[in-house]
């Protein structure tokens, strides 16, 4: 084997080891569900027994839903009735928090098994660093779990467009409240 061909070889892997996404890269970063649970451990729930979560967002991030879900052990779905207030904070100004649900409505599920969250008022942007410390305000139910669930999307991908919301099939919404219809 000549020379060229091993320096020819070893360019082209390096060539192509170079075009390769970095793990952290915003661009590869695919939407993710932060999961907020409180767990009765194989038994019904109890209020005074269940204590905050936190959870730290790793990227800048826009929350595209939440939904309270709650059910048994082995998931069956179990109607209750409970509110999470979930507080955003940051390490610079932790304990200096604000409620994420704003002027909106905080996390409500009534006589029901599953209840999405109306996001209007809702702080919907979040930063690397920011904190969610979620609680369970109030509980009445049989259930063994409840869980709120939040997707969040990366913002700030590498063609400069942010704060959009698809607002389903052919139409965008950006963060000003313009409406784009996108035509074939």
């Amino acid at each position: 084997m000549s020379v060229e061909s091993i320096l020819d070889g070893a360019f082209t892997e390096l060539l192509a080891k170079a075009h390769q996404p970095l793990p952290d890269d915003p661009r590869i970063r695919k939407p993710s569900t932060l999961n907020f649970q409180w767990s009765g451990e194989g038994a019904p729930l109890v209020l005074t027994q269940v204590g905050s979560r936190k959870l730290v967002i790793p990227y800048p991030a826009r929350i595209q839903w939440a939904r309270l879900s709650a059910g048994d052990a082995l998931d069956n779905p179990v109607a209750v009735t409970a509110t999470v207030r979930i507080n955003l904070t940051s390490f610079t100004t932790f304990g200096a928090s604000v409620p994420l649900s704003g002027t909106g409505t905080i996390p409500t599920i009534t006589a029901d098994s599953i209840a999405d969250c109306d996001l209007t008022g809702w702080q919907t942007n979040l930063l690397p660093g920011d904190w969610l410390v979620a609680r369970m305000m109030t509980y009445s139910g049989t259930a063994e779990w409840v869980s709120l669930d939040i997707m969040i999307r990366p913002t700030g991908d590498d063609i400069g467009v942010t704060d959009i919301t698809d607002a389903g099939a052919d139409t965008i919404v950006d963060n000003d409240g313009n409406v784009v219809v996108l035509r074939s």
